[in-house]
């Protein structure tokens, strides 16, 4: 019963996250997308129905986004692999005015995302059968589905609430509005996962994990010297929280006929 009042949760606010997503998306169904409320302008593009035609089934336009959202899909490809933007070749910048003062935004414009690999990771609560099972795909078919845990000191509060499982990296401020990451000296966001020392008994809190681990199956080498594993669950009242890329979940429910995850294709429909 948690886990379906969970998943439910789940579905009903997808949607108000992609909402808040930043980027302006499009209706290929009409000429023009729906506007907020007082939008007086047309966001109609002048090549809306040539442009429709040359995308696949999974993918959509957006009108415009702003760099924090195109940040986030950096993160999410940068986690899984998988990138969400199709493409984004066009940008201008926008004079905006904060507490700070005026600042120069970074608008893409005509953007392709494939909204498969846009929602990132979600937080789920499995069974142990689940759990178990999951892991057993990834070992037969070397498919990552489980990905490492966070701390709940780590975890930001708003995408806690929308289940927004994709701020896996370190941040400034966690408690901000607006997250600012933590970059490594190459530009790349720093993995901010639980971990415990290999060789030493986890956690009561760990589930035992026998399957594929992004960081290796000999783990990484901390900044002490000491040898690392990421936790990849969580108990919680006898089952375990986890951390899931989606769309690798879709393709295990495909691919498995299980029936613990009848609704996965409503993260896809908004």
């Amino acid at each position: 019963m948690k886990k379906l009042i969970a998943l439910l949760l789940v579905f009903a606010s997808l949607c108000s996250v992609l909402g808040l997503s930043g980027c302006q998306r499009t209706n290929p169904e009409n000429e023009e997308s729906e506007k907020t409320e007082g939008e007086t302008e047309s966001y109609t593009h002048p090549h809306h129905s040539i442009i429709f035609e040359h995308l696949n089934d999974h993918e959509r336009l957006y009108y415009s986004c702003t760099e924090h959202s195109m940040d986030a899909y950096r993160a999410i490809y940068q986690e899984t692999g998988y990138n969400p933007v199709v493409r984004a070749d066009n940008f201008y910048y926008r004079e905006v005015e904060n507490v700070t003062g005026k600042t120069q935004q970074k608008i893409y414009t005509d953007v392709v995302v494939n909204e498969y690999y846009m929602v990132g990771c979600r937080y789920f609560y499995l069974t142990i059968e689940d759990y178990e099972a999951i892991q057993e795909y990834q070992n037969r078919t070397g498919r990552q589905v489980i990905y490492p845990m966070i701390k709940f000191s780590d975890r930001d509060e708003m995408k806690m609430r929308t289940n927004n499982a994709n701020i896996y990296y370190k941040v400034e401020d966690v408690s901000a509005t607006f997250l600012k990451p933590v970059f490594d000296e190459n530009g790349d966001y720093i993995p901010n996962y639980c971990k415990y020392k290999v060789g030493e008994i986890p956690s009561a809190s760990i589930p035992e994990y026998n399957s594929l681990r992004i960081e290796g199956e000999d783990g990484f080498i901390g900044e002490d010297g000491e040898r690392y594993y990421y936790a990849y669950g969580r108990k919680d009242d006898g089952g375990v929280e986890v951390r899931i890329f989606v769309w690798a979940l879709y393709q295990y429910v495909k691919e498995t006929n299980t029936d613990s995850f009848r609704s996965i294709e409503s993260y896809f429909k908004c």
